[in-house]
């Protein structure tokens, strides 16, 4: 997963990644903990915020790859 990839979250939300929290944070190869996204439709009924929220990496997958 990287910034700017497209994500469907479990409940079938669309969104964008705009950061990505390390699990540790110094370490080079840390797994990706949580991602900070803007939903592209209503943000799920449990989201916490309005358009930008941290949601758990194991409850998305990767729909749309960003062009790099």
């Amino acid at each position: 997963m990287k910034i700017g990839d497209m994500i469907e979250y479990r409940t079938g939300e669309k969104a964008l990644i705009l950061e990505l929290e390390m699990l540790y944070p110094r370490h080079p190869q840390s797994p990706i903990r949580n991602l900070i996204v803007h939903w592209l439709d209503e943000p799920p009924k449990g989201a916490f915020g309005d358009k930008k929220c941290k949601v758990d990496v194991f409850g998305v997958k990767v729909i749309s790859r960003a062009s790099r």
